[in-house]
């Protein structure tokens, strides 16, 4: 009776380990997940900008370009 018991304490204790490891890969995939993702990306454009990087730079003009454009397009819709 007490090996029954033992091994059915051991199995439970064997399942809460599991469970609390599946939890805290969930919490680690949705961290890694929200900085890989937009955070991330925000985060990367803002330090790069930051330091003046030359592709931040690009990126910057880019948009600036597509922005005057769409404005333009706006302005001839107008008329």
């Amino acid at each position: 009776m007490l090996a029954v018991t033992v091994l059915f304490h051991e199995w439970v204790l064997g399942l809460l380990a599991l469970t609390v490891f599946y939890w805290l890969v969930v919490i680690v995939f949705a961290v890694g997940s929200a900085f890989m993702g937009r955070l991330g990306r925000d985060l990367s454009h803002w330090w790069d900008a930051l330091h003046g990087y030359p592709k931040a730079k690009a990126r910057a003009a880019r948009f600036s370009k597509m922005m005057d454009h769409l404005n333009l397009q706006d302005k001839n819709k107008e008329l």
